[in-house]
C-alpha cells in the first residue's frame, strides 16, 4: 500500500513575500526537496540567496547564502512558512548575523 500526499503548494500568507521577493509559486506532488528561486540583495555586490523547500506535507527550508565578504552559509529550518524565517535569513546575507559552531 503507497501513500500519497497530494500537491503541496506555497502557503497563501507567503504569496506576498514570493512577489516582493520576485519567486513563482510553487507546486510539487513529491517530497523532492524543490529549487524555489534566488534573491540578490539590492545595494550589494555578491550577497545572494538560493531557497530550497521540501514538503512532507508541512514546508522545511534550506537557503544557501553568500555575503559581500565572501562568506558562504547553508540554513536548514524546521516547519513553517518563508515568512517565519525570511527575517533571520535577511540578516546572515546582510552580515548582520553569523553563527560560528563551537
Amino acid at each position: 500500500m503507497s501513500f500519497i500526499l497530494g500537491t503541496a503548494k506555497t502557503y497563501s500568507w507567503d504569496l506576498e513575500l514570493f512577489q516582493k521577493l520576485g519567486l513563482s509559486p510553487f507546486a510539487s506532488d513529491n517530497q523532492d526537496g524543490l529549487f524555489v528561486g534566488e534573491y540578490k540583495l539590492p545595494h550589494y555586490d555578491k550577497a545572494n540567496v538560493k531557497i530550497f523547500v521540501t514538503c512532507m506535507p508541512a514546508q522545511f527550508w534550506r537557503f544557501e547564502i553568500e555575503t559581500d565578504e565572501d562568506k558562504k552559509f547553508e540554513v536548514s529550518t524546521g516547519s513553517g512558512s518563508l515568512s517565519d524565517y525570511w527575517s533571520c535569513i535577511m540578516k546572515v546575507a546582510e552580515g548582520m548575523l553569523v553563527i560560528n559552531a563551537l
